[in-house]
């Protein structure tokens, strides 16, 4: 009596010569391998040379007489869906930063009793100066952003680099 299950008996084969791989077709799967990953390696390489950085609005934020020394004014650089904060210092400097703490992106005010700029969320304060963390949790300095004042306008040009 045969002890094979049937579909042994329907579907025979060689299980041994089933597992093995020619030398000539294990070089065609790793030189096939090797291209596909050399074009997306180049693929790659040829987006980051030609990729172009957009260059960033350069937008009008207010007039210097609609900033009263002391006081700051909150507007929107570089798009819609970016809050920022604009603070006309003692003796007539402007300065701008990202409004957004850079603990948990909750909105920074200018306190004008102590001059420092605020994060009410978990008390952080940045130096209005300079943008740098003074007291609390933030990790980092507040972003800035580059300002131009040209015939009695302020105009943001760009982010500044950390």
């Amino acid at each position: 009596m045969n002890s094979e299950p049937g579909h042994v008996k329907d579907f025979p084969f060689q299980r041994a010569a089933d597992g093995l791989v020619t030398r000539r077709e294990y070089l065609k799967l790793l030189a096939l391998t090797s291209f596909g990953l050399f074009l997306g390696n180049l693929g790659v390489a040829a987006a980051a040379l030609f990729r172009r950085e957009k260059p960033e609005p350069r937008i009008m934020v207010a007039s210097v007489r609609d900033v009263p020394e002391g006081r700051s004014l909150n507007f929107d650089y570089p798009t819609a869906d970016d809050p920022a904060i604009l603070v006309h210092l003692p003796g007539g400097r402007f300065v701008a930063y990202s409004q957004k703490c850079t603990h948990l992106a909750c909105a920074v005010y200018l306190d004008r009793k102590t001059g420092r700029l605020h994060c009410p969320c978990h008390d952080g304060f940045f130096d209005v100066e300079t943008g740098q963390v003074l007291a609390g949790p933030p990790p980092r300095p507040l972003p800035g952003i580059e300002l131009s004042v040209e015939s009695g306008d302020i105009y943001a040009l760009r982010e500044k680099k950390a």
